[in-house]
C-alpha cells in the first residue's frame, strides 16, 4: 500500500514543504500533484520509498487542499490533506 506523509499540515503558497512516502515501486519517480498541477517529482529508492521537498504552487488560494503522490510506472496513489495559509 502506497502512502504519503507531509511534515507540516499548513503551508503558505510558494513555500517548500517536506514530505515522504513508502510503498511505491522500486526506482520509480513519484509525481506530486496539487489541485491537478504537478508540483514536483521525487525518485524512489530500492525499497520504493521517497523523501524530499515540494514547492506549494503559488497560484493556490488559502484553504483546504491535498497533495497526491502518483507512481509514474506503478500507478500507485495516495494523498494527504493540508491547508494553504496566508
Amino acid at each position: 500500500m502506497a502512502t504519503i506523509t507531509l511534515k507540516d499540515t499548513t503551508a503558505v503558497a510558494g513555500a517548500f514543504v517536506y514530505l515522504s512516502g513508502t510503498g511505491f515501486k522500486s526506482g520509480e519517480t513519484v509525481n506530486l500533484v496539487v489541485k491537478g498541477q504537478v508540483a514536483g517529482h521525487l525518485p524512489c529508492n530500492a525499497n520504493g520509498d521517497f523523501a524530499g521537498q515540494m514547492q506549494v504552487p503559488r497560484s493556490l488560494a488559502t484553504g483546504a487542499t491535498s497533495c497526491a503522490a502518483v507512481g509514474n510506472t506503478s500507478g500507485l496513489t495516495d494523498d494527504n490533506a493540508f491547508t494553504v495559509s496566508s
